[in-house]
């Protein structure tokens, strides 16, 4: 596929974004990460979809049963494991009511309804998600009650259920990455609920940075709130893991993990939780901290146990030129960080759940390496949700595709950083 210009592919953008305005879409495109080092100001905005209760398949899968390591019965049954007070609150997190979305919410900021706007026409791309052929994976929808603002920000919730023959070995918590939204995390999810045996929740949040609660993914209340859901009987995330079908106690061993923005949150998130022996680690995709700053701060107060590792496309402007896998790499010189794809691309994460305008502007990932991400993120967090510590990753983890290590052997003048990584003059 030959180059686009840039201004060939700035008309087709804006061709795009109208038809999509003027049919009221509502969903993401190419994640132009926001991680520049300029300070922006917070937001709370969420796109929601009325989505609510279970999908077992897609229409060409068949229905998914689940076995006997899970059990499920629709919102408003009573089960053992799950509190009186969460299956109250799961009757709420079902309800198919929208709060702070573009649609719903009307602003006296003229510039944070302008963001709205082109959050709903750049979302609009995405695919719905969908269970594949064969897959015993079974999807749920419903809300997310997250205690951020003076309110509260409620958003939409999609569950991934492994439906394996034992109990599920761990939560993964699954961001997407600025001006996306959950469906574009909806393949790779499936993909690691099936080969870690574990539930995996996929929530939106807003990109909208104008908005000044800071409930933004990027904003610093939004980050703390996402921790609060790891706390004590965690209430919200039962209660809407209850209202998407799940009909038994959550795991309590659980992963952090983001695309882009999306690992930058995953890895404040950490931070705040890092006591927590619950936390197993961190994987990020093409992870981007809004400055490499950030990044080297968070590390510096992160416990060393807590293991945060990177799949890495080679640095550009979408993951901000690489620089937080630089201040990963930089910060942690004695361990293995995670792997750079050669030839990636910043969206390989999204795989099959992306859509036509990021790969217009990000590029089109190789199937090679769609494969590879989850191949390699699925070893690692079977391995952190084992008690484990990752020591590497093959150097072809699927044919057609190689992962370089970013960082390799002893201090000292035989070991180097990957050269995609060392700073520039």
């Amino acid at each position: 596929m030959g180059r686009v210009s840039t201004w060939g592919r700035a008309a087709v953008l804006t061709v795009g974004l109208g038809i999509a305005a003027l049919c009221g879409a509502a969903v993401a495109s190419a994640d132009p990460s926001p991680d520049t080092g300029i300070d922006r100001q917070t937001v709370s905005v969420s796109v929601s979809r009325p989505l609510s209760g279970v999908e077992r398949g897609s229409d060409d899968s068949g229905p998914s049963a689940p076995t006997q390591g899970v059990s499920r019965v629709k919102p408003g049954g009573s089960v053992a494991g799950v509190d009186a007070g969460a299956q109250e609150q799961s009757a709420e997190a079902a309800a198919p009511r929208h709060v702070k979305t573009a649609a719903a919410r009307t602003s006296s900021n003229p510039g944070e309804a302008v963001v709205d706007a082109l959050l709903g026409a750049a979302q609009a791309f995405l695919p719905e998600p969908k269970i594949p052929a064969g897959s015993r994976v079974t999807l749920g929808r419903s809300t997310l009650e997250i205690p951020c603002g003076c309110e509260g920000t409620r958003v939409d919730a999609t569950w991934y259920f492994p439906n394996q023959d034992t109990e599920p070995d761990g939560l993964i918590y699954l961001q997407h990455g600025f001006f996306r939204d959950n469906r574009a995390m909806s393949a790779l999810a499936v993909d690691l609920s099936e080969r870690t045996n574990s539930v995996v929740v996929t929530p939106t949040l807003s990109s909208n940075f104008l908005t000044p609660s800071g409930c933004w993914i990027n904003g610093e209340p939004m980050q703390q709130a996402v921790a609060a859901l790891f706390e004590g009987d965690r209430r919200a995330l039962t209660a809407s893991a209850f209202a998407a079908g799940y009909a038994t106690t959550l795991p309590r061993r659980y992963v952090l993990s983001g695309h882009s923005a999306g690992g930058g949150l995953a890895v404040a998130v950490a931070v705040a939780n890092g006591d927590d022996e619950n936390l197993a680690g961190v994987v990020m995709f093409d992870g981007v901290t809004t400055t490499a700053e950030r990044m080297s701060a968070a590390l510096s107060v992160l416990p060393p146990r807590v293991q945060v590792l990177q799949i890495a496309a080679p640095p550009s402007p979408w993951n901000a030129d690489g620089a937080t896998t630089a201040a990963l790499i930089a910060a942690r010189p004695n361990e293995f960080v995670g792997v750079l794809l050669v030839n990636g691309t910043h969206i390989d994460a999204e795989g099959a759940s992306s859509d036509a305008l990021a790969r217009l502007f990000v590029g089109v990932p190789t199937p090679a390496n769609v494969e590879a991400v989850p191949a390699i993120a699925g070893q690692w967090i079977s391995t952190l949700l084992a008690g484990g510590r990752v020591v590497g990753a093959p150097a072809h983890p699927v044919p057609g595709a190689t992962a370089v290590p970013l960082q390799y052997g002893p201090p000292g003048p035989s070991r180097q950083p990957s050269r995609s990584f060392v700073p520039q003059g």
